[in-house]
């Protein structure tokens, strides 16, 4: 699932459903709903296939945000109006 932990900002934009769209610099596109601290994702593969995620979770503490995949956890930290990752 590190495919979802991008460089910079996706685009967005509403795919319905209480779906986001989200748009990455390469070219990537899938969506993502949030529903308490559980995140999904669907996006379709290189061949075509529909997937799916249903384990990615988050929590805020204060300007901290923890985002749990089934491979990794990062960190980040809001400073004004940018957000940095934390090592």
């Amino acid at each position: 699932m590190t495919y979802f932990f991008l460089e910079t900002p996706p685009t967005t934009s509403n795919a319905g459903a209480g779906w986001t769209r989200l748009r990455s610099d390469a070219g990537n596109t899938y969506d993502c709903r949030v529903v308490g601290e559980l995140v999904s994702f669907s996006w379709r593969n290189k061949s075509g296939k529909n997937m799916e995620s249903h384990r990615t979770t988050w929590k805020l503490d204060g300007d901290e945000l923890v985002v749990t995949t089934d491979v990794q956890t990062v960190r980040f930290e809001r400073a004004g109006d940018s957000v940095r990752t934390l090592k």
